[in-house]
Order: structure tokens, then C-alpha cells, then sequence
């Protein structure tokens, strides 16, 4: 099955490890660093631009990553 085939893809594992550092990274920097995360983001959504991400994209992923989390943190 093709998302069994995508969940053992080295590729796609190292992006999932980069989406999680990058959102913990993020939760440690609102507050004091507001302005340093923002100009990140800026420059993350810049790049994600040029890959080609779409704007109708980002509620697809928002609910992609609330699902992961849910899971991830149903049973701590």
C-alpha cells in the first residue's frame, strides 16, 4: 500500500524528524523570541513556496499534525 511504502521512506522520515523539531523549536521560542520565530516561519514558508505548497494546502497538514499529536499524546 502506497502510505505503508511512504511511512518507510528514508526521505520522508527525515522530513517528519524536521517537522517535529521544527514545532518544538517553535513552542519554546513564542513569548520571548515572538519576533525570531515569526521571521523564521516567514523564510520556512518562503522555501515551502518554491517547492510548490499551495495555501489550500496548510488545512490538510494542520489537521495531519493535530491527528499525530492526538495520537501521540492519548495515552501519556
Amino acid at each position: 500500500e502506497k502510505s505503508e511504502e511512504l511511512l518507510q521512506n528514508k526521505s520522508f522520515q527525515m522530513h517528519g524528524a524536521s517537522l517535529v523539531k521544527m514545532l518544538d523549536s517553535s513552542l519554546d521560542m513564542i513569548g520571548p523570541d515572538i519576533e525570531l520565530l515569526t521571521d523564521l516561519m516567514l523564510d520556512l514558508g518562503s522555501k515551502h513556496k518554491q517547492y510548490g505548497v499551495q495555501p489550500e494546502m496548510f488545512p490538510i497538514m494542520g489537521v495531519a499534525i493535530i491527528d499525530a499529536l492526538h495520537e501521540i499524546l492519548k495515552d501519556g
